[in-house]
C-alpha cells in the first residue's frame, strides 16, 4: 500500500515546481493580509490579529496554471526554536523538467528568510518531502522524487553532504535531536507487489543504522530520543493499524481501538497522523476511507494507559497534518464536509476540552491545501507549509496578546 499524502484532495500530487533566483535567492511575494503588524499611528506599537496568516506566497510564474505553465510548491517546514525555522520547497517554471526545477531551502533566523544553496542533485521533488533540524549547522532534507527516489542531504551551515538510501523509498517524517542522533521514518515500495515495508534507520554520525519497526511509520513524533511516536499499519496479515513508543531501546505497539461495526462494514483506515508531548500524552488523528472516497476521521488521546476517542464537532472528512500548540493542545488541518459550492479548509484546534476552528487563509481566493504544521515545543506560535494554486506558500500562527 501507498500512504494517501492530503493536501487538499487527499491525493498525492505532483505540483510543477519552478525555478526563480534572483541575486543568490529568490524574492517571496507576500500577501497583503499576510500577517505582518496592522498599521498603527505614528508612536504605537503595531499589532497583529491572532490566527494563521499567510507569511510568504512564491511568485507566480508567467502561465502558471495553464497546460506548461510553471509553478512552485512548500514541502516542509520545521521549527526549531522562535529564531531558527527551516522551509524546503521547490520551483519550476513552464514545462518541470529534471533540467529546469530548483529545490528551494530557506532559514528564518528571527528577522527575514533567507535563501540557502540547495543541495546537490536533487531531482523535482514531490510530496512527501521533509526538512527536520537540531540547529542551524545541522539541517537534514529527506526529499521524495518523481523518479520514486529519495535524496537525502545534511547542511552543517556552510555546505551539504549527501547521503545514499534505498530506491523505491518514501520517508514520511524525520526526528533529528544532534549531528549523532537522526531519525528517518518511512516505507520501502514493491511496485511489482504494491506492498511496503517499515523503513525505520538511526543516523550515529558515521552511519545510518536500520532499527526494525512492528509497523510502517506513515506519520512520527519525537518527545526525546528515548520517547519517539509513530503510527500506521502493522506489518503482517489484516488490516490493523496502530501506534508505536519507542523508549530508548525498543518498541512498544499501541494498537487503536477497533472501528465500530456498523463503520468497520463500509469503511477501513486510510492514513494516520500523530504528536506526542509525552509518554502519558500522545494524540493520533485517523481517517476513515471508502473506496476512493473520504469519509471522516476520529481522533484518539493516548493518557499512558489506553486510547480514548475525542468527538470533533465538525465532521470533517479528510484529515492531513497534526502538530502541538505548545501547551497541551493540538492544532489540525482537515477539509470540511462536502458543501455546494465544494469542501471548505480548516484549521481545527483543540484545547482544555475544547474544539474551535478558523478557515486556512486563502490568497487570490484559492483555497489552501496544508502540507506540514511544525511547533517548537513550549512556543507561542507555530509554522506550516502550503500550496494554493500553483503557488507555495508559508503560514505563521501569531497569538492573542494574552499569551505572549
Amino acid at each position: 500500500m501507498r500512504r494517501v499524502v492530503l493536501w487538499l484532495t487527499g491525493l498525492a500530487v505532483m505540483l510543477a515546481v519552478a525555478a526563480w533566483w534572483a541575486g543568490g535567492g529568490h524574492r517571496p511575494v507576500t500577501a497583503r493580509h499576510a500577517g505582518q503588524a496592522d498599521r498603527a499611528p505614528a508612536g504605537q506599537a503595531a499589532r497583529v490579529l491572532p490566527g494563521w496568516r499567510i507569511v510568504q506566497a512564491l511568485p507566480s510564474e508567467p502561465g502558471s496554471g495553464q497546460p506548461g505553465g510553471g509553478s512552485d510548491d512548500m514541502l516542509s517546514v520545521a521549527a526549531v526554536g522562535a529564531g531558527d525555522v527551516w522551509a524546503v520547497g521547490t520551483l519550476c517554471p513552464q514545462q518541470c523538467g529534471a533540467s529546469s526545477h530548483s529545490t528551494l531551502v530557506e532559514h528564518w533566523a528571527g528577522a527575514r528568510w533567507r535563501t540557502i544553496p540547495p543541495p546537490p542533485g536533487t531531482g523535482p521533488l514531490i510530496p512527501p518531502t521533509v526538512i527536520s533540524a537540531s540547529s542551524a549547522a545541522n539541517v537534514w532534507v529527506f526529499g521524495d522524487t518523481a523518479e520514486l527516489t529519495t535524496q537525502v542531504a545534511r547542511w552543517n551551515g556552510r555546505r551539504w553532504a549527501s547521503f545514499s538510501f534505498p530506491p523505491q523509498l518514501r520517508t514520511y517524517a524525520a526526528a533529528v535531536f544532534s549531528r549523532t542522533d537522526t531519525w528517518a521514518f518511512g516505507e520501502l515500495f514493491n511496485p511489482s507487489t504494491a506492498s511496503s515495508r517499515p523503513y525505520v534507520a538511526r543516523f550515529t554520525g558515521r552511519r545510518w543504522l536500520r532499527v526494525p519497526a512492528p509497523l510502517v511509520p506513515q506519520a512520527a513524533a519525537a518527545v526525546t530520543p528515548h520517547d519517539i511516536w509513530i503510527a500506521g499499519p502493522l506489518t503482517g496479515p489484516g488490516k490493523a493499524w496502530a501506534a508505536a513508543r519507542w523508549n530508548g531501546s525498543s518498541w512498544r505497539t499501541l494498537r487503536f481501538p477497533p472501528l465500530p461495526p456498523a463503520v468497520a462494514a463500509r469503511a477501513e483506515i486510510g492514513n494516520a497522523a500523530i504528536q506526542a508531548y509525552s509518554a502519558r500524552d500522545a494524540w493520533a488523528a485517523i481517517q476513515l476511507t471508502t473506496a476512493a472516497a473520504f469519509d471522516g476521521i476520529i481522533v484518539w488521546h493516548w493518557n499512558g494507559q489506553a486510547w480514548s476517542k475525542v468527538p470533533v464537532p465538525y465532521w470533517p472528512q479528510a484529515a492531513g497534518a497534526i502538530s502541538q500548540d505548545g501547551h497541551g493542545g493540538i492544532w489540525m488541518y482537515a477539509i470540511g464536509a462536502a458543501a455546494p459550492a465544494g469542501a471548505p479548509a480548516y484549521l481545527y484546534h483543540y484545547a482544555h476540552g475544547h474544539w474551535s476552528r478558523q478557515p486556512a487563509p486563502a490568497l487570490d481566493g484559492q483555497a489552501t491545501q496544508m502540507g506540514m504544521l511544525s511547533w517548537h515545543p513550549g512556543a507561542q506560535s507555530g509554522w506550516a507549509a502550503a500550496a494554493t494554486g500553483n503557488r507555495g506558500l508559508l503560514l505563521h500562527y501569531f497569538p492573542s496578546p494574552a499569551r505572549r
